[in-house]
C-alpha cells in the first residue's frame, strides 16, 4: 500500500494532483482552446453549439447549458455513472496510485468481495454458453416466442440454468470458484447433509449488473411448465442490495443522458423488450416498491422518469411512495397509461413500438395521475365531495417542488372544483402541519416554503404572496454578487464580506453551503473547489470562477447586495418569531416578554429597512 497519506484530504489532493482535468476530459469529448480554457459539445446533454468549458489553470469544468460544473473527480462521477469514492480510485489508477483502504479491514473485503464477483462472472458465462447449447434448446424457443432477437439477448447476456442440481458448482469448482464462494454469491444453497446444489435450474437468466456492469445477482425466469415459482431470485449479497440496483442500467445510462429521461419498467423482459424495440434508456426496477436509494441513484443520470407499470401495480400504496421517493430524489415523474393487465413488453409484442412511444408521449405528471385516482369514485358535484377531493390532493400538491408547476396545479385543481385558490393553498399547509412526511409524497413541510406557509390564509395573503418571487429574485442576485467577490476578490473583498456577514446570511442550499467552505478556507479556493463541496455547490463554484468577469469587482454593488441580505435576514427572524407567538396564543400558553421585545425591535429594523430600500414587509 502506498504510504504517505496523512488524511482523507490529502487522499483528494495528491490524486487530482496528480491529473490533468483536460487530458481526462479529451479522452470522453473533441476540446479545442479558446483563449485560456477548453471548449466542447457537453457530454451530459445534447446540443449543437458547444457550452462545455474546461480550465486548466483552475481544473474545473462549466456546462452553461445543462449547469453540470465540478471537478476532475465529480466529471468521472458523472460520466461513469459512480460514486465519489469509486470515481476516486478511477483517477488513482490511471495515475498509477494506490489509494489507502477506507478504514481497517477494507483491503481484505475488498479481497472477499473480488473473488464473489469473478464467481459471478464465471456463472453468467456458463449459463451463457448453455443458453446457446444444445441443453438451451427450450429456452432458446421460449426467449423466441416472445419476440427477442439473438443480438438483444445476447448483449444483454440472458443465458440458460441447467435442471442439474449441481452442474454449475461442478463447471466453477473446476475453475476455482468453490462452493464456499459461491454460496456467499448467491448462486447456490446446501442441503441438510452439507451438498452444495444450484439455486437457479431449468431457467432462463438474467445476470443483474450494477451501474459499472458488474454482475451482482442473478434472475430466474421458469420456462412454461416448470416448477417453482414463476421468477426466483438471487439472495442479497456482500455484493448486491436490491435496493440499490437497477436492471439494465449499466446498458442504458448513456442513451438515458441522451434522451434526458429514463423509462422504468417493472420485470426483466419488459426492459429487455423496450431496449430491442428502440427504448435504449429503459431500466427495470426489479419490483414496484422503490427504495431511496435507487431513486438516488437513478437521479445521477436524469432530471425525469417515465414509469410503465401494468395498471394493476400503479394502483399499489407501496407503488405510490416508490414514485414519491423518485420525486423526492429530484426527479420529474411521468405516469404512463397502459392497458389494464398489461405490462410493457406484451404492449410492444402486440401493439408495436409506435404505440408504446405515443403512450409515452401522453404520459401524465404524478401529481396528475394522484388527482385522478384521489377523485375517481368522489361525486365532485357535492360539497362533501369537493372537500374530501381537495384534502385528497394537498399532500401530492405539497410534494410538488417547482413553484410554478404548483401554483399550476393550484389554480388548476381549483378550477376543476369550483374552489377558490386559496381554499385549495389552506388545505396544502394543512397537510403540511399535521401530516410531514406524508408517504404519498415522501416531502417535508420545508418543501412548500416561499409559497404559502410563511403567511396565514385571510384577505391580505394575495398580496404577501406577490411579493414573495421578486424578493426571492432580488436575493438570488445579492447571494451570486457576493460569492462572485469572495470567489474572484483578493483578501480585501473577502474581509470586506465576512466583516459584515456570516454563511448563515445565505439562504439553505447550495449558496449557504459554498459561503461555509469558502469562510473555513479563509476565502481562498486555490487550484479548485473548497473540499467537501456537494455536487450543487461545487457546480455553483465552478460556473462562478468560469464565467466572464464582467468587468472590475464593484465595492458599491457588495455593500448593495449585503444590505440586501442583511434585510432579509431581519425579515426573515421577525416571521419565525411571530410564528411561534401566535403558536402559544393559538394554545392559550403565555408569551414570553422577551419575545414581544424581540418582535418590536425587529418590526422597527424593518420600517428602518423600508425607508432606506423601498421595501415593505
Amino acid at each position: 500500500m502506498a504510504g504517505g497519506w496523512s488524511s482523507d484530504r490529502d487522499v483528494v489532493a495528491r490524486v487530482k494532483a496528480a491529473v490533468d482535468i483536460v487530458d481526462v476530459v479529451g479522452q470522453y469529448l473533441t476540446l479545442r482552446r479558446v483563449g485560456r480554457d477548453f471548449l466542447g459539445l457537453c457530454p451530459f446533454h445534447e446540443e449543437r453549439t458547444p457550452s462545455f468549458h474546461v480550465s486548466r489553470e483552475k481544473q474545473l469544468f462549466y456546462c452553461f447549458g445543462c449547469h453540470a460544473g465540478g471537478d476532475v473527480i465529480r466529471f468521472v462521477e458523472l460520466k461513469e455513472g459512480l460514486s465519489f469514492r469509486e470515481a476516486l480510485e478511477e483517477l488513482a489508477g490511471r495515475a498509477g496510485l494506490e489509494l489507502p483502504p477506507v478504514v481497517p479491514g477494507d483491503a481484505r473485503r475488498a479481497a472477499r468481495q473480488e473473488a464473489v464477483y469473478a464467481a459471478l462472472e464465471a456463472a453468467a458465462a456458463f449459463f451463457v454458453d448453455k443458453l446457446w447449447s444444445p441443453e438451451g434448446e427450450e429456452a432458446r424457443a421460449y426467449l423466441k416466442a416472445r419476440g427477442l432477437e439473438e443480438e438483444t439477448l445476447r448483449r444483454f447476456r440472458v443465458g440458460f440454468a441447467p435442471r442439474s442440481w449441481d452442474a454449475l458448482v461442478a463447471a466453477l469448482g473446476s475453475r476455482g470458484h468453490g462452493p464456499e464462494v459461491l454460496g456467499r454469491a448467491g448462486l447456490v444453497r446446501r442441503t441438510a447433509r452439507g451438498r452444495a446444489y444450484s439455486l437457479l435450474r431449468g431457467r432462463v437468466t438474467f445476470p443483474v449488473c450494477d451501474e459499472r456492469g458488474r454482475v451482482v445477482a442473478f434472475g430466474g425466469r421458469a420456462l412454461p411448465g416448470g416448477e417453482g415459482p414463476k421468477y426466483l431470485n438471487s439472495p442479497e449479497s456482500e455484493v448486491f442490495r436490491k435496493r440499490a440496483v437497477w436492471y439494465g442500467l449499466h446498458l442504458a445510462r448513456e442513451a438515458i443522458r441522451r434522451a434526458g429521461r429514463a423509462v422504468v419498467v417493472e420485470g426483466y423482459l419488459d426492459c429487455v423488450a423496450a431496449h430491442q424495440a428502440g427504448f435504449p434508456e429503459t431500466v427495470a426496477s426489479l419490483g414496484t416498491a422503490l427504495a431511496e436509494e435507487q431513486a438516488r441513484l437513478l437521479a445521477r443520470f436524469t432530471g425525469e422518469a417515465f414509469v410503465a407499470y401494468d395498471a394493476d401495480a400503479a394502483g399499489q400504496a407501496a407503488t405510490l411512495r416508490g414514485f414519491a421517493r423518485l420525486r423526492e430524489a429530484g426527479l420529474n415523474v411521468r405516469l404512463v397509461s397502459l392497458p389494464e393487465g398489461r405490462d410493457p413488453d406484451e404492449c410492444l409484442r402486440a401493439d408495436g413500438p409506435e404505440a408504446f412511444r405515443q403512450a409515452l408521449q401522453s404520459a401524465l405528471p404524478l401529481v396528475e395521475y394522484l388527482f385522478q385516482t384521489a377523485t375517481r369514485e368522489l361525486d365532485l358535484a357535492s360539497v362533501e365531495g369537493k372537500a374530501e377531493a381537495v384534502r385528497r390532493i394537498a399532500p401530492a400538491l405539497l410534494g410538488e417542488r417547482d413553484p410554478v408547476r404548483r401554483d399550476y396545479y393550484v389554480q388548476r385543481y381549483a378550477h376543476v372544483l369550483g374552489v377558490s385558490d386559496d381554499a385549495v393553498r389552506t388545505a396544502v399547509n394543512d397537510a403540511a402541519r399535521q401530516a410531514p412526511g406524508e408517504a404519498a409524497t415522501g416531502h417535508k413541510p420545508s418543501d412548500y416554503r416561499h409559497n404559502r406557509s410563511d403567511f396565514p390564509p385571510g384577505r391580505g395573503n394575495t398580496l404577501a404572496q406577490r411579493r414573495i418571487a421578486p424578493e426571492e429574485r432580488k436575493l438570488d442576485m445579492a447571494e451570486e454578487v457576493v460569492l462572485t467577490h469572495l470567489v474572484h476578490g483578493g483578501a480585501e473583498e473577502r474581509r470586506a464580506v465576512w466583516s459584515r456577514a456570516t454563511p448563515d446570511w445565505f439562504r439553505p442550499g447550495p449558496a449557504r453551503e459554498l459561503a461555509e467552505a469558502l469562510a473555513a478556507a479563509e476565502g481562498a479556493p486555490g487550484g479548485g473547489p473548497p473540499a467537501g463541496l456537494g455536487p450543487e455547490a461545487q457546480a455553483l463554484f465552478a460556473r462562478l470562477s468560469l464565467e466572464e468577469a464582467q468587468g472590475p469587482l464593484d465595492r458599491r454593488a457588495l455593500e448593495d447586495c449585503l444590505a440586501v441580505m442583511a434585510a432579509h435576514r431581519v425579515r426573515r427572524r421577525y416571521r419565525e418569531r411571530l410564528r411561534e407567538v401566535r403558536a402559544l396564543e393559538a394554545a392559550r400558553r403565555p408569551v414570553p416578554r422577551e419575545w414581544l421585545v424581540e418582535l418590536n425591535e425587529l418590526l422597527r429594523e424593518m420600517r428602518t429597512i423600508g425607508a432606506s430600500q423601498g421595501v415593505t414587509r
